[in-house]
């Protein structure tokens, strides 16, 4: 918040607000976009925990070899 005043952002402009409000949306609304994220995030992740295995494994860099870097390249 000091950073803030220092940079002359207004108070009410906190970034720390919880987003969506509380009761913002129908409630069934919120339950299908609830179990919409359980099965879209967190299962895949609780399967990857389940086996041992990371996010990463099996994915092969972009650019495997070291180059040199050259500036025109950009």
């Amino acid at each position: 918040m000091v950073a803030a005043k220092v940079l002359g952002v207004p108070p009410e402009d906190d970034r720390r607000k919880v987003w969506p409000p509380p009761g913002a949306g129908p409630p069934r609304g919120q339950t299908l976009a609830d179990a919409h994220r359980l099965r879209e995030h967190f299962r895949p992740w609780l399967g990857r925990r389940l086996r041992g295995t990371s996010s990463g494994d099996n994915v092969t860099a972009e650019r495997p070899e070291l180059i040199p870097f050259e500036t025109g390249d950009i």
